[in-house]
C-alpha cells in the first residue's frame, strides 16, 4: 500500500494508512494474547444483542399486563410481534430513567380502536387512585422466558403520557374543556405545531368510574381538526400544553408514519407463518468457543442484522454487507451541535436512489430518544428533509 491511500479518496470518505491498517491488526492480536478477555468480551457483547420482546407489569393484587419493549402501547398479552423487540441495555435503561428518575413514561397510543382496552384503563386507575402498586417489571424474551426481574418496591406513582387518536374510544371519551391553541416552534423537525389543554373523562365499560387526564390538543395548523390527544397523568412542569407535547413528540415525532409503520408490522405479524424472530441468525451469532477476531466479526455481523430488523423498512431481500456499506455506511455526514441537541445530517449523493430507505432509517433512529453522555439529543435527518 502506498502514500496514495494516505487522507480520503474520491468522494471525500477518509481511508486507512498502511500504519493504521498494522496498528489495529497489533491492537487485536493484543487482545487476543489476553487471559481471560475473550470470555468478557463475549458476555459484553451477549448483554448488548440480548432481545427484549416484552415487559410483564406485575401488581400487588397479582394482576399483570404487558407493555412492548420499545413502548408503543399496552398488549393483553405476551406474545408481541418481534418487530418492537428492543435490546435489554435499552429497555432497562429507560426503565430506570422512568422509574427511578421519575422521567414520564411516554407511549406511543393508548391501546384499542373502537372499545377501550380494560387493561389500559386499569394502568390508569392504578396511577390514579393508588389502590395498588406496581412490584416488579419482568424482562421476557421471544419464547417467554425470563431476562430480567427488576423490583419497583410498590411504586404507586408513574408519570405517564401518551397519544390518543381522534377515532379513539369515542363512545367511552368526555372532552370537558380545551382551551385556545397557541403556536410552538418543535427545535428537531423545525416545524411549528400548535397546541391546546385539554382535559378529558374517560369512562369504563359499565360507567361506574370515571377517570379525568389533563393534556393537549395537538394540531399542524389552525385551520384543520384536533389530530392527536396527548394525555397525561401529572403536571410536568407547569403542566402547559406545550411541555407536554414536547414530551412526547421528543419519543414520536412523526406520529402519522410512525402510526402507518405500527399497523403494518402488526398486520404482517398477524399474518406471518414464523411470527417469532431474532435478528441473530446462525450466520451472525456470537459464540464462546471464537477468538478475539471471529467475536469482533460477528459483533458487526449481528450489529447489521440489527440494522435491518429495526431501521431499514422490511423487504423479501435481504440487504447485503456490501450494500449496507455502499448505501448508508458510506454516506458523509454534517454534525451541528445545539445546546440540548446534536444534529446528524446525512448527505445525499446526486443520483442516490435509497432516500425513502434512509428517512425511515432516520425516523426509527430518532423514536428511540439517543441521549448522549453530555445530555443532548441525537437527532438524524436526511438532506434537506426535518
Amino acid at each position: 500500500m502506498d502514500a496514495r491511500f494516505h487522507g480520503h479518496d474520491k468522494n471525500g470518505r477518509r481511508e486507512l494508512s498502511e500504519a493504521e491498517l498494522l496498528q489495529n491488526k497489533a491492537f487485536i492480536d493484543e487482545l487476543q494474547s489476553t487471559e481471560g478477555l475473550t470470555k468478557e468480551i463475549f458476555q459484553i457483547f451477549s448483554h448488548q444483542l440480548q432481545e427484549v420482546n416484552s415487559i410483564k407489569i406485575s401488581f400487588s393484587d397479582t394482576s399483570t399486563l404487558f407493555l412492548d419493549s420499545q413502548f408503543h402501547t399496552v398488549w393483553s398479552a405476551q406474545y408481541i410481534p418481534h418487530f418492537f423487540n428492543n435490546t435489554e441495555y435499552k429497555v432497562s435503561s429507560y426503565i430506570n430513567k422512568c422509574f427511578h428518575e421519575k422521567s414520564p413514561l411516554v407511549l406511543f397510543m393508548a391501546p384499542g380502536y373502537d372499545a377501550q382496552a380494560k387493561d389500559f384503563l386499569g394502568l390508569l386507575n392504578i396511577f390514579e387512585t393508588r389502590e395498588k402498586s406496581i412490584e416488579r417489571l419482568t424482562l421476557l424474551g421471544n419464547k417467554a422466558e425470563e431476562i430480567e426481574v427488576i423490583s419497583l418496591s410498590g411504586i404507586k406513582k408513574q408519570p405517564l403520557v401518551f397519544g390518543l387518536w381522534p377515532w379513539q374510544y369515542i363512545e367511552w371519551r368526555k372532552i370537558k374543556k380545551i382551551g385556545e391553541f397557541n403556536a410552538f416552534h418543535f427545535k428537531p423537525l423545525n416545524k411549528d405545531f400548535y397546541t391546546a389543554d385539554v382535559e378529558i373523562e374517560l369512562l369504563e365499560a359499565s360507567r361506574e368510574q370515571v377517570i379525568t387526564l389533563k393534556g393537549a390538543a395537538l394540531k399542524t395548523s389552525l385551520t384543520e381538526k384536533t389530530r392527536l390527544l396527548i394525555l397525561s397523568n401529572f403536571s410536568y412542569g407547569k403542566g402547559t400544553a406545550q411541555e407536554i407535547t414536547e414530551v412526547y413528540l421528543n419519543h414520536w415525532p412523526n406520529m402519522e408514519e410512525a402510526f402507518e409503520d405500527f399497523s403494518r408490522k402488526v398486520e404482517l405479524f398477524t399474518y406471518a407463518v414464523n411470527p417469532c424472530h431474532c435478528f441473530l441468525t446462525e450466520e451472525s451469532a456470537l459464540s464462546n468457543n471464537q477468538d478475539i477476531r471471529g467475536l469482533f466479526n460477528s459483533y458487526f455481523s449481528s450489529l447489521e442484522a440489527y440494522l435491518e430488523q429495526y431501521f431499514l423498512p422490511f423487504t423479501s431481500k435481504a440487504y447485503t454487507s456490501s450494500f449496507l456499506k455502499e448505501q448508508f455506511y458510506n454516506l458523509k455526514a454534517m454534525l451541528k451541535k445545539e445546546k440540548d441537541l446534536t444534529i446528524i445530517t446525512l448527505e445525499i449523493p446526486s443520483g442516490y436512489q435509497f432516500t425513502k430507505e434512509l428517512n425511515y432509517a432516520c425516523f426509527r433512529l430518532n423514536e428511540r430518544a439517543i441521549i448522549q453522555p453530555d445530555g443532548s439529543k441525537l437527532w438524524f435527518k436526511c438532506g434537506d428533509s426535518p
